[in-house]
């Protein structure tokens, strides 16, 4: 909630103070940025498949997991699009702001209210690295548990209980990209990387449902469609990402590939 209720009053207080003729001339164009500011969206929006990293430690992940998941999508889009709404709506020359919300922010709410968005916003920084390190450890954790990767990816911490090895290696990891690179970049990558993992899942709900036991819970309506529009969709927008991007998202499969190897090898 710290997060959301500068946000809140951001979009609560902005909304009569926006200027909608700045919107009269807007038109749809696709242009070469359009992959690129795709992308940037996609890392934006993204986050939200980390509700199901924790479910097996649920009480009823079938019912409460597929609710958050929704419900956390169309919360996140409501407020992202009404930020949106009211940047654009009441910072003039918005395109050339380093920081649009509160630079939006000071022109409504003064001084104080730029500060107020700003501190919010690192808070929401800190909270997106505190579910990121939960999160991610888990899947490395998991993979060495199924044997996909080497084992001492599934290490655990005999005092703390945790995938000490797993959060240590991914801690490097992300350190090293957050010193090389810029954060424009390194959210591109981020995007890559997570639409190669929604590509994957989304082409593996077909054959999920041929092969699995019918299960009591959330069914996904209208068949194949939806995984097969979610395959199109993904593909054409890792088609349209900048060079750096597409490179940094093929060392990871290689990576990761390398790891199958070496635990495939380790189990014969």
């Amino acid at each position: 909630m710290s997060k959301l209720v500068p946000l809140l009053l951001f979009v609560l207080l902005g909304m009569s103070a926006v200027d909608n003729r700045v919107f009269a001339d807007f038109s749809l164009a696709i242009d070469a940025s359009t992959g690129e500011a795709v992308l940037l969206l996609m890392f934006a929006f993204g986050g939200f498949e980390l509700i199901t990293l924790p479910a097996g430690e649920a009480r009823s992940p079938r019912r409460d997991v597929p609710f958050a998941l929704l419900a956390t999508i169309g919360i996140v889009c409501l407020v992202f699009v009404a930020v949106q709404y009211v940047t654009a709506g009441t910072l003039p020359g918005v395109a050339d702001s380093a920081t649009p919300v509160a630079d939006a922010a000071a022109v409504f709410m003064g001084p104080l209210g730029g500060m107020l968005v700003a501190v919010g916003g690192l808070i929401s920084i800190a909270g997106a690295n505190a579910g990121t390190m939960l999160a991610g450890p888990r899947v490395t954790y998991a993979l060495a548990e199924s044997g996909q990767i080497p084992r001492w990816f599934g290490h655990v911490s005999e005092r703390f209980r945790t995938p000490d090895v797993s959060i240590i290696v991914y801690a490097l990891v992300a350190l090293g990209l957050a010193v090389t690179g810029s954060f424009e970049q390194m959210a591109k990558v981020s995007a890559v990387a997570r639409l190669i993992f929604y590509l994957a899942t989304c082409a593996a709900v077909p054959v999920l449902r041929r092969r699995a036991e019918p299960v009591e819970g959330f069914r996904l309506p209208g068949g194949p469609l939806i995984p097969a529009l979610a395959v199109l969709v993904g593909g054409a927008i890792i088609l349209g990402a900048d060079a750096v991007s597409l490179a940094a998202g093929a060392v990871a499969l290689v990576v990761g590939a390398v790891l199958y190897v070496a635990a495939s090898r380790a189990r014969a």
